[in-house]
């Protein structure tokens, strides 16, 4: 004999690839209760920003949905920002000077490699 006070529900979510949901299928008697963990996992390519994401019970026992939703802020762990100053006019045989800015703005500590195809780079200067 079937207990039909016992209903299972089929988790199920908007972004394929990038949420994980475990479990994804919880079977409850009336007035019990468990919690489902879900975890985001943004594509490499994801844009930053403010994302909202949809988690559907799906009831077995009379077939109605059940949503909620969630919202992750994707921040990006590596991002380098660099500024040079304006151009300069500059005689043959004559040095123009130019100040590069590199900031790390991620949130995970970073060792960034300048270079230039018209030249060497130094601590002090280009030849």
């Amino acid at each position: 004999m079937v207990d039909s006070s016992l209903d299972g529900y089929e988790m199920q979510h908007n972004y394929p690839g990038e949420i994980s949901v475990a479990p994804n299928k919880v079977e409850l008697e009336p007035g019990q209760e468990e919690t489902v963990n879900v975890w985001f996992n943004p594509r490499q390519d994801r844009d930053e920003g403010r994302y909202q994401f949809s988690l559907t019970a799906d009831s077995q026992a009379d077939g109605q949905e059940y949503s909620v939703s969630g919202f992750v802020n994707v921040i990006k762990n590596y991002k380098v920002d660099v500024d040079v100053d304006q151009a300069n006019s500059v005689c043959k045989g004559e040095t123009a000077r130019y100040n590069v800015e590199v900031t790390n703005d991620g949130i995970q500590s970073d060792q960034i490699a300048l270079s230039t195809e018209f030249g060497e780079l130094s601590e002090n200067r280009v030849t």
